[in-house]
């Protein structure tokens, strides 16, 4: 964790930036009090609650923000994990700070945000999981000879959390693809062979 260094201006009193490797993870609590830019990466955050469940609700990239929300309840049974799928650089800070230099902040490029309801709306898993590639590939998809590297480690475990299924559905499904000629799978970093081709296979 480093200390963030800035010019006079802006200004970003008691600021850290967070160096995230693929895996590592923020526990986001209501005592947090703090929002979160994303300077660079692609991360995914969940709601885990105390009896265990867990659900992941966005997946967020590069010039976005993370603002948790918390009830106005005094009792909250739940908190948020920010999971990161690439090396990626957070800055926290206060909701006052970050609003107060916003117009510094910001760059004029598209902010990268998806919600699982885009995802989830999807009827079969299938359907689900190419959506999730069809999203990645244009979050962090690199030209790769004629195919597509997703610059991101995506783990049967991780998969499945976003599309809500189990790991060994996804491992099924991975298979399929495979064996479709669709994409590639090698040490949990996925190439898409053919973009055009994936995006009519629902």
């Amino acid at each position: 964790m480093l200390k963030a260094k800035y010019s006079s201006k802006p200004t970003f009193p008691d600021s850290y930036i967070y160096k995230m490797k693929p895996n590592d993870s923020l526990i986001l609590h209501r005592e947090t009090n703090n929002i979160y830019y994303v300077i660079q990466g692609i991360l995914i955050i969940h709601k885990c609650f105390s009896n265990k469940e867990m659900f992941t609700i966005n997946i967020i990239g590069t010039n976005g923000m993370i603002a948790p929300s918390f009830s106005s309840s005094s009792t909250n049974n739940y908190f948020y994990i920010v999971e990161a799928l690439s090396v990626s650089y957070v800055i926290n800070n206060t909701k006052k700070n970050m609003q107060h230099n916003s117009n510094y902040i910001y760059k004029p490029s598209r902010i990268f945000y998806y919600s699982m309801e885009e995802i989830l709306i999807h009827k079969t898993v299938k359907n689900r999981l190419i959506h999730v590639l069809l999203k990645l590939s244009a979050m962090c998809g690199v030209k790769y000879g004629n195919k597509i590297l997703l610059e991101v480690q995506l783990s049967y475990q991780t998969l499945s959390c976003i599309t809500g299924t189990s790991k060994s559905t996804i491992r099924k499904l991975i298979r399929y693809l495979i064996q479709k000629q669709l994409i590639e799978y090698r040490k949990q970093y996925l190439i898409i062979n053919n973009l055009v081709v994936l995006s009519t296979f629902y």
